[in-house]
């Protein structure tokens, strides 16, 4: 699902390969290291996109909300993007604050 949903970013949204690191370090030390799934970059080299993907055998909870909420917190992307690859919970950053969007609605705003 990984690679067929970086497939998409690359084919259909028009983002760079370049653009785009996965297994992104979260943090500086060895000690509980955390690693974002996805993380793309803008233009300006602004982080813009984190995506965590999940076990398309498990639904998407409220604790898996809480860890990319919390990823966000450090990286400070735009949007962010929680999925199993059947559910999409979609987040973009507008005033500050992290408010609903639909995928659909994401993938416009990525593709400007």
């Amino acid at each position: 699902m990984r690679q067929s949903f970086i497939d998409f970013l690359l084919k259909e949204v028009g983002l760079s390969k370049n653009r785009i690191v996965l297994e992104f370090n979260l943090s500086n030390t060895n000690v509980l290291t955390r690693r974002a799934d996805l993380v793309a970059f803008d233009k300006e080299l602004n982080i813009n996109l984190l995506v965590e993907f999940k076990s398309n055998q498990i639904g998407l909870t409220e604790s898996m909300i809480t860890q990319v909420l919390d990823y966000s917190r450090i990286l400070k992307p735009k949007f962010i993007c929680l999925t199993n690859g059947l559910e999409f919970k979609c987040l973009i950053l507008e005033r500050e604050e992290y408010q609903n969007i639909s995928f659909v609605e994401m993938i416009e705003f990525l593709k400007k």
